[in-house]
């Protein structure tokens, strides 16, 4: 779809859109259009009703000839394309002279000039062959029965006569070789008809052959089993209930156990796997935001269900206890509103130290938190 306007809106280009308050006060008071007269054409004079005589349509024929439309197709008389056939029709040989005075001949008829049939009143026997050869090279139309030419030039051969390819010498008894039964003795038979009478005979008592292996290969085996068959003292009996000494009756050795080396479930106290919370090695001084790995550092569930009040203003629990100087916990107690003094600040300081080190020899080294300073205090 080009055009998303409404029906009925003026498009406006967008280069117009400031010369429209200009056009209203230029055309304020203007009327566009002509203006109707009394003396001008009515709606009765255009639309005029009632029955109407030969003489007013003559009139709006007149009127209407001048259209180009009216002039080439006239009604009733065929389309009008200006050309001049008025000598040709004064002609004594003209061809449209003749074809308008052609009287239609009471020999033939409409449907021998529409197919042209070659067995007409008229056509003599080279008419009817060339017409029958212009439809076998048009319409590949022959005869019933006859044969296609191709009209080659045998350079003097007749190819009704001649006779291509190569002829069998005639073979005596060559049905007979064909349909004798397998058990005859035939050694002049045909390998292909051996092999296919092999594959559609069904022998009795001898399997189907299926072209595997060679039919004599076959008769051969089936010779030997023949042979080999000898009477045994182990009947239908013994095949069923079977005869297995002690030893085989017995289970095999991995029935329902694994025997096999590396795949055995033996109580051994390797552990395999690395844990869930690698205990076993320091965490990183700075870690990466793709390593999610878990160094036992990480906050449990009861953290995510009851977060502390403090996560909103970004500090943590873990900051309470980080190891400060005396200087970093009395600026931080000074902050939320608790200034001391020097001797008071000393004192409390040196209880948090015992408590946190164990020692009342008080350095300044970070050794005291701040969760144990707010415990004295």
């Amino acid at each position: 779809k080009s055009y998303f306007e409404a029906p009925g809106a003026r498009s406006v280009h967008p280069g117009q859109v400031d010369d429209a308050e200009a056009l209203r006060e230029r055309l304020a008071g203007t009327r566009l259009g002509e203006r109707s007269s009394r003396s001008g054409s009515h709606v009765a004079d255009i639309f005029t009703g009632g029955p109407k005589g030969s003489l007013s349509d003559f009139v709006l024929e007149k009127k209407e000839s001048i259209y180009r439309t009216v002039q080439r197709e006239p009604l009733g008389k065929p389309y009008v394309r200006g050309h001049d056939i008025k000598q040709a029709d004064h002609a004594p040989n003209s061809s449209s002279n003749n074809i308008i005075n052609t009287k239609p001949s009471a020999e033939g008829s409409a449907k021998d000039l529409i197919y042209s049939s070659a067995e007409g009143t008229h056509a003599d026997a080279e008419h009817a062959e060339r017409i029958r050869a212009q439809y076998r090279r048009s319409h590949n139309a022959y005869e019933p029965g006859e044969q296609k030419q191709r009209n080659y030039n045998w350079h003097g051969e007749d190819p009704s006569t001649r006779r291509f390819g190569s002829v069998e010498m005639k073979k005596e008894e060559g049905v007979a070789t064909c349909i004798r039964q397998p058990d005859d003795k035939n050694d002049d038979a045909h390998h292909a008809v051996v092999k296919h009478r092999a594959m559609t005979t069904n022998r009795l008592g001898a399997p189907k052959y299926r072209g595997l292996v060679d039919a004599d290969a076959m008769a051969r085996f089936e010779q030997n089993i023949a042979n080999a068959r000898v009477a045994a003292d182990f009947s239908a009996r013994d095949c069923i209930q079977g005869n297995y000494s002690l030893a085989e009756q017995q289970p095999d050795a991995d029935l329902g156990r694994s025997i096999r080396p590396g795949w055995r479930n033996l109580d051994t106290d390797r552990v395999f796997g690395a844990p869930t919370v690698r205990n076993d090695i320091p965490a990183p001084a700075l870690r990466s935001v793709t390593d999610d790995q878990n160094y036992g550092d990480d906050t449990n569930a009861a953290k995510l269900l009851f977060p502390s009040p403090l996560v909103a203003l970004g500090v943590d629990e873990a900051d309470f206890n980080d190891a400060r100087d005396p200087e970093d916990v009395r600026d931080l107690m000074a902050r939320i509103g608790h200034e001391y003094s020097d001797d008071v600040f000393i004192t409390l300081y040196r209880r948090a130290f015992l408590l946190a080190t164990g020692s009342e020899d008080v350095d300044n080294s970070e050794s005291v938190s701040l969760r144990v300073f707010l415990d004295v205090h």
